[in-house]
Formats: C-alpha cells, structure tokens, sequence
C-alpha cells in the first residue's frame, strides 16, 4: 500500500477538481434521461438492469478523464476495467440507483474514486436531482458543495440511527439485537446516500454484512465516511479492501459508536 505521503497535495486537487466536474457533467446528463431512458438490457445478478443513462454517463465520465489523464485505469460498472501502466486507476458507478432512476424515484447518484497503488485517494459522490456534491480527498477532508462537512459526535448506541443493507445475507436475529440497542434501525439498499450521510453528521452507522455490492458500489463512499472524521472496516473488523468486502462486509460509522456496534455485530458469530 502507498504511504499517505506519498501523493502530491496539489496533484491531488487537480484529481478532485477534475473528477467533481466530470461527475456534475455526468449527474446533468442523468436528468436529460430522466423519465424517458430505455432499458437497453438485465444483467444475470439480482435483476438488475442497464439504460441508455448509464451508458451516456459513463461514456461521458470515461472519455473526459482519459482526456485528463490519459495514462490512468479504470474499473467501471458497464464497461469493466482497462489496465494503463499507471499506479492510478478510477472506479467508476456512473448511475448507482438504475432501478430507482427507471422507475422515477430521484435517489441516484454518479459516484466516482480514484485510487493510488491500491489505497483510495479520493472520493466523490453527486446526487444530481438535489444537486448535492460530496467530494472527500486523502487528509484534506470531506465536503458538501465546497463546505467542510464532519460525522456526528454521538457517542453511544442508543442515540445514534443505524442502516442495514437488506438483503438475504443479512442475519436477521442480529438485527433485532441491533434495534434494541439503538435509537433507530432502518433497512435499505441506499449506500450512495447512507454513507454520505454519515459524512454529513446525519446518520451514524452504515452496515453492509456480505454479498452482492460491486467495488464501485462501495470504494468511493469509503473515503467520504473516514475523511470526514468517521470510521470504516469489515464486519470483522480489518481494514477494506477490493479482496475481503464481498465476504466480510463494511461497517461505516462516525467513529464515536464503531467498536460497540463491532462487538455487537460480531456478538455470537
């Protein structure tokens, strides 16, 4: 893994003011298809389907930054990975939400990460329909449309709203052990908004426990939770990564609630 020192401050701002442009171009692009963007095809997994607005998005997303950086990787959700002879690569969701967007609900996102020698260097978030930029860099902090944005400071369980990603993998006796102990639990499919959120100081936890998410579902949100003052492992608690997240999961907090909600999740496991 890189050292944190090892990128070049003003290099890296080129990368984020780079990438946030690119990624509010994509959002607009997302609204011109939005209501009327054909399904071009299913994929096998969970159902879920591609439309023109993810391909113009990522086309666009891609073209505009091999143009800026035409030595760079990158791994996106529709067209794969394309291997440069670069310590970069971008990972790219150019319309993470599809299903929400087809069927007219306004919670989708362009997301987008870049990574160097492995370790994620930057992170955006756009939410085009609120017109909400998330944008975090390595040790420069995590914004909200260019203000400085922290994790909330709740400290204990019982004050703190949990997510849980729905799914089949989910153990279902733990969360009723999670609702007991805290505030409040919800269930959803969200991480675009739920981790930024968390960046926000809105919601304090964020839990994913294993299975389908794509690394360009969840590398991006990573380094908005932990650049802005808040905390991110696996399930079990090791350092995330491309390899292990599928398998162990990704618990996000503000940091402040991470171990007791840790202990609680690996409680009986």
């Amino acid at each position: 893994m890189a050292k944190r020192n090892n990128v070049d401050k003003r290099q890296l701002l080129k990368y984020q003011q780079t990438a946030e442009k690119i990624a509010i171009e994509a959002g607009q692009i997302l609204l011109k298809y939005r209501g009327k963007a054909r399904v071009l095809r299913s994929k096998r997994d969970f159902g879920d389907i591609v439309t023109e607005a993810d391909e113009a998005s990522e086309k666009h997303i891609i073209i505009s930054l091999k143009k800026a950086f035409p030595t760079h990787s990158f791994l996106s959700e529709e067209s794969g990975q394309t291997k440069q002879d670069s310590e970069y690569r971008w990972v790219i969701d150019p319309l993470d939400g599809t299903k929400e967007f087809a069927k007219g609900i306004p919670l989708f996102a362009v997301i987008i990460a870049l990574e160097y020698k492995e370790e994620l260097i930057l992170g955006i978030a756009y939410h085009p329909v609120f017109g909400d930029l998330y944008s975090a860099a390595m040790q420069q902090g995590c914004k909200l449309n260019g203000r400085n944005i922290l994790a909330s400071s709740n400290s204990t369980l019982e004050e703190s709203i949990v997510y849980v990603h729905a799914s089949l993998n989910v153990p279902w006796k733990k969360l009723d052990q999670i609702a007991k102990r805290t505030y409040r639990l919800n269930l959803g499919y969200m991480e675009q908004f739920y981790c930024p959120w968390i960046a926000l100081g809105a919601y304090d936890a964020y839990w994913y426990a294993s299975g389908y998410a794509g690394w360009w579902d969840m590398a991006p949100l990573i380094i908005l939770v932990q650049e802005a003052g808040g905390r991110v492992t696996t399930s079990k608690g090791n350092k995330v990564t491309e390899e292990n997240f599928k398998s162990e999961g990704i618990l996000a907090t503000n940091g402040k609630i991470h171990d007791q909600l840790l202990a609680l999740i690996q409680k009986g496991t």
